[in-house]
Order: C-alpha cells, then structure tokens, then sequence
C-alpha cells in the first residue's frame, strides 16, 4: 500500500451569535475529507455537538471555551448547522484535508491545555503540547483559541513550531473571539515538539491549544480482476472450478463431481469499499449468501459465492439469547430450520432466536425451503465471528443488522466490526431507507451504507385519467417528498436501491435522487432479471440467484 500526506483544503469561518448557524463548506473539501470544527466563544453559550460530528476536546480559560469537533465527510453533506444559546459571541472555523481513505482510529489527540496550566505560558503566549506520530505522512495540525484585541485584526499572531494555515481575524471590538490554525507536516514517525501561538497583546489567561494528528492515507487499493477459482480437493490435487461448484472427474471419465467444501487457494477477492463508488462495471452482492441456490447465510454459500466472483457478501445479523451474532434473516428460526416446525401464525409456535443459547442454535440444521443446488440443501447456522475471518480480508462485506435493537447494534456490532482490520475499506451496512437510525451509527464508525427501497417509497404512476395523452405510456411518475420518502431520506445513504421489475419511469426517479450515487438493482434471481436492472440503470445487482447470474455478470 502507498500512503501520502493529507491535503490540506481552504478553511472558513463563520461569526456566532446565537441561535442557530448553517456553515456551508469550502467548495474544495470532497466526501471523504476530514472535516475540523473549531469554536471560540464566551461560556455562557452552550453548544451541543452538531449531527454526526463527535467532541474531541473542551476547555474553559478564564471567561472563553474552546470546542473542538471531527468528522469524515459524507456524500451529499454540504454544511454544519450549529445550535447556540441565545447568548454570547463567538467564531466557527472549518478546516478539512484530502484524506478519502483516512481511518479515525488512527487519529492522534493531543492533551489540550490553557494558558495558565503547565508549562504556564505568558499573556502573550500560548503553548500546543507536543504529541508523538505513529506513522510517516502525518499531517499535525495546531488550535488555538484566543480573545484578543483590536491589533490582532491588522496583524495575525504568529506561530513557532508549526507553519501558519489559518486566522479567524476580529471583525469589531464586539468580536473578538478568534480561532488560529497551524500545520506541520510529519514526514517521519516522532515526536512533533510543542506549537506556540505568539499574539501582539496581552490577554490575561485567555488561550487555549492542542495538536491533532492524521496520520496519511493509503492512495493506492488494487483491485483484484475476476479470476477463475482454484480449490484443493481432498486428495490434494488443485482443480479448476470455473463458474460453478463443479469439476470433471479425475478419471476423465468427463463426469461431473462435487468438490466439496474444500480449501480456498485462491478466488476473485472481491472489491473494497472504495472501489465500490469508482469502478465502472456493474458490481454485485451475493443476497445472504445467494439464497436461491445455497441454504441462507451458510458457508458452504458463501464459498460458492466467491468461486462464482460475487463482490460484496451481505450478512443479515441474528443475535442469540446469549449474545452471540449470527447469520438470520428472519425474526424466527421456522423458516429455515423444519424441526422447529410452522410458526405460529401457521399454527405452530413461533421460534425466536432470542429464545435459544448459541449452543442450542448450533445443533440445529438449516433445511427449509428447498435450494436451487440440490446438492447444498442443509446446512448449520454460521456465526457472524466465523463469517468475518473467513472472507473479510477479500471481499467488502454488507451487514443488515434487522434482528437487532439499539442497544445491541451500538454496544456488540459497531465494536465488533470496528475490530475487523481496515474495517472501513471491507465494511458496509445495509437497511431499509426510513432506518436513518442505522446509517447515522454506520457513519458513525466511518463505514458507508446501502439503503434499499421500492417504487412505493420513491412514488407511483400518476392515474391514467390524469395523462396527458390518455394513455398507459403517458402517465407520469409523481416522486414522493414526505419525510418517510426515499427522496427525504437519500442524503443519509451512500448507495440506494430499486426493486427490479420497477417501471422504468421509477428507475428514472430514483436515478434522479441518487445523482452520482450508485444505485443497486434488487434482488435478481436470473440473467433475466440482472439485464432488466442494469437497461434501467442498476449500477450493482444484489443478486439471489447467484449461479445463474454470475455466469454473465
């Protein structure tokens, strides 16, 4: 991997009152960018941490607070709306770097200090403590906050230890809040040295500093070409696998045989996260693990899934009483598993995963309906843990957390994915469009999300008595905008998502909303169903029926 120093964009400002304040970003900051909200401002004014954006730091000195807030960029995010009290003055300033594959984690937070705690500075001086970068192609960047005076408007402050960026200047003796910017650019891993802001006059204990740093950001992710499969059988022997779970017979007897759930040598490794909204074919995600043909959510699936190219494998998130993730997609364990018999609105008794310990769940066997491959039609349920170690290092996988609630989504999967290495280039979420709920916690860990729909959530056919001509193919398609609409809720996706079999004129609603995002066709069981999507304009297909599919696609 090649990994470059962040580029620094145009900061901004904004002066502050009170009330509410909409900060529309520089046109150079991109999706992706690491955005760096930095308020100076009286006490007395309280300021909540905008949507989406996350505190890093707060300190009162003498009658000032400095606030500091971080974020990555989203698609189609344009500004930060600020909430003030109604009282008190004070400065927004926005700063972003070019880093479209930067991972938080790997931010660097120094201790902020103000003016009077050590090492005390004098009246004229504040100091940013150092802090020490793990990785070459760090870019540090210094905050200060600061009540000046008039003189500081002519004549910016000046800055040892890091190179001038940024000033928030006074606008009136009534305005004297400011915010400074610095940066240094690390092109070797150490310690910074501390960053002092030198100001013209005095200030009592007014200011305030700390360094953060971004270590740089991998530019470079190969995307790996559609390779024939290669497998190991059980006698050792390395054999073709084509485009199905199949092989001619040792013998060369020109039979066909199973190859069984054999050892992976090497398979078409998928796509990453960023290659997802940049390559310019049609890309695909295997539906649970290609649902049509193989048991739901099964390895043995989603085996076949990668010999047969698939891109993206999804994963619906069932969780156990115990706590353990699994792979389910439906609020009770009858659909797949016939010992436990019709749910009860079949007449049986409904059999929720909540009900049964991870050990009980595991004795079970999934064998309902029957599957496409008659070969593959039972199968045991696969923990989510077992899942992410085998594929994650090669495919972009997709989580559909529908089982779970808050509580669990926050406090067992977002920690759970974040463990996954590079989780941000192999991890998306996936969920109906009205679940804005979902894409905000995905966002908040860095990773983007897929919001599927249907024509009824993006709007319907005018009635024929209203077209223009009196006919079928005059009617017009009227888009929704209610606040449950996928046009209200398209900002918060990444991707979104059509049914199929949508009336062209939906696909071209839809295609209108998404813009420049990429829209994915669903879910396609044949050829058939794939070219119907991609003519209406699917960038992506989720596909179910993956033997069938992937053949062409």
């Amino acid at each position: 991997m090649a990994f470059t120093m962040p580029v620094r964009r145009t900061p901004t400002y904004t002066i502050l009152s009170g009330g509410t304040h909409v900060h529309t970003f520089d046109s150079s900051v991109a999706v992706g960018d690491v955005m760096i909200a930095t308020i100076e401002q009286v006490t007395s004014a309280t300021v909540p941490a905008p949507a989406g954006w996350t505190q890093r730091y707060s300190v009162t000195h003498n009658t000032r607070v400095l606030l500091v807030f971080t974020k990555v960029r989203e698609a189609g995010e344009t500004s930060v709306t600020i909430s003030r009290a109604t009282s008190g003055a004070g400065k927004l300033s926005v700063a972003a770097l070019g880093s479209a594959k930067t991972d938080p984690a790997t931010w660097i937070f120094g201790t902020g200090k103000n003016r009077g705690t050590s090492p005390v500075d004098t009246n004229l001086q504040t100091t940013a403590l150092s802090i020490t970068t793990s990785q070459a192609n760090t870019m540090v960047v210094a905050i200060f906050g600061e009540a000046t005076t008039t003189g500081e408007t002519a004549t910016p402050p000046t800055i040892s230890g890091a190179t001038f960026w940024h000033f928030t200047p006074q606008t009136s003796t009534n305005e004297i809040e400011t915010v400074l910017l610095g940066y240094k650019e690390m092109a070797t891993a150490g310690a910074t040295g501390t960053a002092v802001a030198t100001y013209q006059n005095p200030q009592a204990s007014n200011g305030a500093a700390l360094l953060i740093g971004f270590p740089g950001v991998e530019t470079t992710t190969p995307t790996i070409p559609k390779l024939a499969g290669k497998v190991v059988d059980e006698t050792g022997a390395i054999v073709n696998v084509g485009l199905t779970a199949t092989a001619a017979a040792s013998d060369g007897s020109g039979s066909v045989v199973e190859v069984g759930l054999a050892k992976l040598d090497y398979v078409h490794g998928g796509l990453t996260v960023q290659d997802l909204s940049t390559i310019s074919r049609v890309w695909t995600m295997g539906h649970r693990g290609g649902s049509i043909d193989y048991q739901e959510h099964s390895e043995r699936g989603y085996f076949e899934c990668a010999i047969n190219h698939i891109d993206v494998m999804e994963f619906s998130v069932g969780i156990s009483s115990d706590g353990v993730l699994f792979g389910l997609h439906d609020d009770t364990l009858n659909r797949t598993s016939s010992s436990l018999g019709p749910t009860a609105a079949n007449g049986g008794t409904d059999v929720k995963p909540t009900d049964l310990t991870w050990a009980q769940i595991s004795q079970l066997v999934q064998d309902l309906p029957n599957r496409g491959d008659t070969r593959f039609t039972t199968a045991p349920y696969l923990k989510l843990d077992d899942f992410v170690d085998r594929w994650a290092a090669t495919h972009t996988l997709a989580f559909d957390p529908k089982l779970l609630n808050t509580t669990q989504r926050r406090t067992i999967l977002m920690p759970r994915l974040q463990q996954i290495p590079s989780y941000r280039s192999h991890v998306i979420g996936k969920y109906y469009t009205t679940g804005t709920a979902i894409a905000d916690e995905f966002h908040g860990i860095g990773c983007p999300v897929w919001g599927y729909s249907y024509t009824a959530d993006v709007g319907a056919l005018e009635p024929l008595s209203s077209s223009p001509d009196g006919t079928e193919a005059g009617r017009r398609f009227i888009v929704r905008t209610d606040s449950q609409s996928t046009s209200a809720t398209a900002s918060k996706w990444d991707y979104l998502g059509l049914e199929y079999a949508a009336d062209a004129r939906a696909w071209a609603a839809i295609k209108t909303i998404a813009g420049s995002k990429r829209v994915l066709g669903h879910i396609v069981g044949t050829v058939a169903n794939a070219d119907s999507a991609v003519a209406k304009g699917a960038n992506a297909l989720q596909v179910a029926g993956v033997r069938a599919v992937m053949a062409k696609y």
